[in-house]
């Protein structure tokens, strides 16, 4: 990542460019080519080693790296909401820059800097989250209705849900359909005009939000025998919901099916991948009570399985193992809380009285573990790489990328549910437990060290006039060591 020069140095300029990611402080692999020259006008670079490659590559001192360099976070702006009764649940959605959440039974949107833009009655509770078309028009779950709204918050239509309402958030299909499965099993499709394209009453399918593959099946979360969830029905959206067979399981809500139409699950004793015609891929053994199993696949394709309640295996799409992490069973168990940086690092939270975050490298290795006081879950990471963790009535955390170690903590309790999200401006909005909604803004890594390196420059310049000799390849300015390329 190439900045733009923060100082005029002499002839030369600071240009702090660096990738994010090393903690060493020691010798380091630095890109200084063997064919380095001095010219007239040079600049001075801010390299982070271990990022940089290259077949020129030659042994250096780096100097200080800010690895442990401290971030901070401010509250931008604070709006209450309806008081509710009971458990708090709020859920802020950010779409095509502005703000919609639910509460109390209204629907509002509100831009960036907190103004309210609209406030609509539609009857949803901040359990539910809406869901948007390709024109902009919203669609929300009210009162055994389903109600859109354009962009401006005015009515479009509403339609019945059953006789006994949804407990899930509309699905909108790649296909442009609205998929809802009301409290009766009364599995229903609209179109965006409000038309019910068909309806489908289907023995022991759950009110939980299905899923639709590319290959138009929508796959429902169901109970075929008691009280339990222990299979998928499969029913075919091009035929008015028709079924095309069920996947059974012996886990509670741990069916998992890729875009591709593939589940994955355990199943006869083993944990099984088939394909939409029900054709085995692979199967493994996998040990311990399969009732406290989860799986989820990376933005990498692989899958991630949880066993045991304190082990994870990571498989590849064809079923080889590619790694496993297993903690202590009784003191280190772990939760389904998953998160993914760009660069392949694997994060997640520990379970029952286990307050860690653990930070995974591709390979499978421990990058950090970072001990916590309280309770941490809902890993999430930002654009920059700062690694974050809410949780119910608990503080929302930062830590660094690279060290683990906690940047700044929010003291406010979080609402239940989905309860912040991260904008690509590195704001944070956060819905709290006393029905609050607040924009924070934090400082991003990048922002703590050009501030660091401008301090450092400020400093040293009033002691000494700063010069670049002929043949240097470093220049210590307050601390900071500075690599000069021509």
């Amino acid at each position: 990542m190439t900045m733009k020069p923060i100082a005029n140095i002499g002839s030369g300029q600071v240009t702090p460019e660096f990738s994010i990611g090393s903690t060493k402080k020691d010798e380091a692999d630095i890109g200084i080519s063997d064919n380095f020259k001095k010219t007239g006008n040079q600049s001075l670079n801010l390299i982070d080693p271990g990022k940089i490659k290259g077949s020129n590559v030659t042994k250096a001192a780096m100097g200080t790296v800010f690895a442990d360099i401290k971030t901070g976070v401010n509250k931008l702006w604070e709006k209450d909401l309806e008081k509710i009764d009971g458990p708090v649940s709020l859920q802020p959605v950010l779409y095509d820059k502005h703000i919609h959440i639910n509460s109390g039974g209204f629907t509002r949107k509100l831009d960036m800097d907190g103004n309210e833009i609209w406030k609509k009655e539609t009857g949803a509770s901040g359990y539910h989250t809406p869901v948007f078309d390709k024109e902009g028009n919203l669609y929300v779950v009210g009162q055994n209705e389903l109600i859109s709204l354009d962009k401006d918050g005015n009515g479009r239509w509403k339609n019945k849900i059953g006789k006994r309402g949804c407990s899930h958030d509309p699905l909108m299909g790649h296909d442009g359909k609205i998929y809802l499965i009301g409290d009766d099993n009364e599995v229903s499709c609209y179109n965006t005009n409000g038309k019910t394209e068909w309806t489908r009453v289907v023995k022991g399918a759950l009110s939980h939000k299905p899923f639709l593959d590319k290959n138009g099946i929508l796959h429902v979360e169901a109970s075929v025998k008691g009280g339990f969830s222990s299979s998928s029905l499969k029913l075919d959206t091009g035929r008015k919901g028709e079924s095309l067979g069920v996947e059974q399981c012996k886990t509670l809500h741990h069916l998992t099916v890729d875009k591709n139409g593939n589940t994955y699950g355990f199943r006869g004793g083993k944990f099984r991948v088939t394909d939409p015609g029900g054709k085995e891929l692979w199967a493994v053994d996998l040990p311990g009570d399969t009732l406290s199993s989860y799986q989820k696949i990376g933005p990498d394709g692989n899958l991630y399985v949880r066993v045991r309640n304190h082990a994870i295996i990571c498989f590849e799409p064809d079923g080889k193992e590619k790694w496993r992490l297993e903690n202590d069973q009784k003191n280190e168990p772990l939760s389904g809380s998953y998160a993914w940086a760009d660069d392949g690092t694997f994060y997640v939270t520990g379970d029952g009285g286990n307050w860690k975050l653990y930070a995974i490298n591709p390979d499978g290795t421990k990058k950090w573990v970072q001990q916590e006081d309280k309770h941490i879950k809902d890993v999430k990471v930002g654009p920059d790489g700062t690694i974050f963790t809410g949780g119910e009535m608990y503080p929302l955390k930062a830590y660094s990328p690279d060290s683990g170690k906690r940047q700044w903590k929010f003291d406010a309790s979080l609402a239940f549910g989905d309860n912040y999200s991260i904008t690509d401006s590195n704001d944070i909005i956060v819905a709290t437990e006393d029905c609050k909604l607040i924009k924070l803004h934090y400082t991003t890594r990048e922002e703590a060290i050009q501030k660091q390196v401008k301090k450092s420059i400020t400093k040293a310049e009033t002691k000494e006039n700063l010069k670049i000799e002929k043949g240097d390849k470093w220049i210590d300015i307050g601390g900071v060591r500075l690599k000069v390329n021509k």
